[in-house]
């Protein structure tokens, strides 16, 4: 049986699969899901590596979401991978301007 966050993951995954088109949320999820289950333990401790470079470089303030607990940055790092975020806010921007126009 999966370790207790693992569930966790898939059960989150699962109820957001419900919208018809990736989103951000689902995305993440992904992100977690693949973290925890998916990864071999070569790659896992590649995404540690990273997690604890990016953590040490001091690029992201400690208060940043990304950089609290390695599972959030490689959920947030799947959300960049497939350029998520960035496109729904664009999307949000776009459907903004419109309203006041």
């Amino acid at each position: 049986m999966f370790p207790l966050h693992a569930r966790h993951a898939t059960l989150s995954l699962l109820l957001l699969t419900a919208v018809p088109f990736a989103t951000a949320p689902q995305v993440h999820e992904f992100g977690h899901h693949i973290h925890l289950v998916a990864l071999t333990n070569c790659e896992a401790e590649a995404a540690t590596l990273a997690y604890m470079h990016a953590n040490a470089s001091g690029s992201y303030s400690p208060e940043s979401y990304m950089i609290v607990k390695e599972y959030e940055y490689i959920a947030m790092a799947t959300e960049a991978w497939f350029q998520v975020s960035c496109a729904q806010q664009q999307q949000l921007r776009q459907q903004q301007n419109r309203a006041v126009q």
